[in-house]
């Protein structure tokens, strides 16, 4: 017979050999994965967290008993949980991740503040022991829903304010009132999810709020990390943060008043598709490292909606910061940038790509700085009060954008032809100075330059909040 050429045949022994037992051995692999389950209502600590009535009750304890590969199913009581996730040692595998199911719980860290730690500290001020917090760290003190406003320091706090000192909180109520008699609580915990030195991880449906230092927090060795539907709002420092080389993939968030609504450093990696990122002091701050950023919404973030730089080394990285991976890079596509002062800074030898974006209703819309490169395709920058593009000691590359009304600067040269910016530049060249139409099945770009050999497309749609407008703000 002859046998058709590339067909080989398999004999049933090979099968037996190799095959059958690869089954077995994904079989059986699948069968110790277990789903440890966590109530902070009806959950108790004795329980073995094997089923739903054998809920623990606290997450520490939850992932005490968790193993490589499990499922840890957070139950949604309506009730805050009051302490961190946090996962130290590995527990997830490529083929096995550890899966975190939230639900869309909370993860707060807000403290009740016990009535019977406050004393007397002078004149109406009171004063309650606390931990040291690192410099970075933006911690306060609530009185139900009402934050307290923090006073420049002890000597000119006047009744309502507080001021945080290094070991303790002093507060001076109004009179009439004393700490015992208000419903006081402080952010006193360090961040919502804390990963350290552990990979292949997925986190879904979660929110962390009112945490002194950040949301979501990723230190050491992490490779595999995934977090989908969640949310970091009203954290001290960040709403989401990777640090040292760790991996991580953000799918559907929403960042929003935190100091940094996303700030990765050092040399990690990280890659965001849509994300809502918004109300932050800044609004996604890279240095260092390699990141990407895709379908996304930035907007009216104090200072900058997108902020790229060199960082540093950090930890078991060494202190040696000549490697190019701290220069700082971005590879951004199809963005909706608009507010506060800058949309996009690139600065100290940072490096950004950027295509399809569309930046509005900022103070400038692109800040190159001291060293800078950014690539622009395919985008639109109108309606900014100062400069749609400002660039000082930097490289500017790039083609086939929109400027409105056309204030361009290079270095010292302000409000500069377009011409004299192609010239200068040696970028732009089917680029135009023109206001953008918008086509009757808006917010379709219909005058967008494009390139005849990439077909190119622009900006073509304005993206949909990520999540559910009866979650905003």
């Amino acid at each position: 017979m002859i046998k058709p050429i590339g067909v080989r045949t398999v004999s049933l022994s090979v099968c037996h050999r190799f095959v059958y037992p690869l089954i077995l051995l994904l079989l059986t692999q699948s069968s110790w994965a277990a789903t440890i389950h966590v109530n902070n209502v009806t959950g108790k600590d004795t329980h073995t967290g094997q089923s739903l009535d054998q809920s623990v009750k606290t997450l520490q304890m939850a992932v005490k008993l968790l193993q490589s590969g499990d499922t840890l199913h957070i139950a949604n009581t309506g009730q805050a949980y009051r302490e961190s996730l946090i996962i130290d040692r590995d527990l997830g595998t490529p083929d096995m991740p550890l899966v975190i199911e939230g639900n869309g719980v909370v993860l707060s860290g807000l403290v009740k503040l016990d009535p019977a730690k406050w004393t007397e500290h002078s004149d109406g001020v009171y004063a309650y022991p606390i931990q040291p917090m690192p410099s970075n760290w933006a911690p306060v003190l609530i009185n139900g829903s009402q934050v307290i406003p923090i006073a420049g320091d002890e000597a000119s706090m006047i009744e309502g304010q507080c001021v945080w000192q290094k070991q303790r909180l002093l507060y001076k109520p109004v009179t009439g009132n004393t700490p015992a008699t208000l419903p006081l609580e402080a952010s006193l915990i360090d961040s919502g999810v804390a990963i350290v030195n552990s990979s292949y991880i997925t986190v879904r449906n979660l929110i962390s709020e009112r945490h002194a230092n950040d949301g979501f927090n990723i230190h050491g060795n992490a490779r595999g990390i995934i977090f989908e539907n969640i949310v970091g709002r009203y954290n001290g420092d960040d709403g989401c943060s990777i640090h040292e080389d760790g991996q991580l993939l953000v799918r559907n968030a929403w960042f929003h008043h935190n100091q940094f609504g996303i700030e990765d450093v050092n040399a990690s990696t990280s890659n965001y598709q849509a994300v809502l990122v918004e109300h932050n002091h800044v609004g996604i701050h890279f240095t260092g490292g390699y990141h990407q950023l895709t379908d996304s919404i930035l907007r009216n973030n104090t200072t900058d909606q997108l902020q790229v730089g060199r960082g540093f080394p950090s930890g078991y990285l060494g202190k040696d910061n000549t490697p190019f991976v701290y220069d700082g890079f971005c590879l951004a596509k199809n963005l909706q940038i608009s507010g506060g002062a800058n949309g996009v800074l690139v600065v100290n030898r940072g490096k950004v790509a950027l295509a399809n974006a569309l930046i509005s209703q900022s103070k400038i819309g692109i800040l190159l700085l001291h060293g800078a490169t950014l690539e622009l395709r395919s985008s639109i920058i109108q309606n900014c009060t100062t400069s749609e593009v400002r660039t000082i000691e930097s490289h500017f590359l790039g083609d086939y954008n929109l400027y409105y009304p056309g204030h361009l600067d290079v270095d010292h040269k302000r409000g500069i032809s377009m011409d004299a910016f192609q010239t200068i530049t040696k970028a732009d060249a089917h680029s135009r100075i023109e206001q953008p139409s918008f086509s009757a099945d808006a917010p379709l770009i219909s005058n967008q330059p494009f390139s005849p050999s990439t077909k190119v497309p622009g900006v073509t749609h304005v993206y949909p909040l990520p999540l559910s407008k009866s979650d905003a703000p």
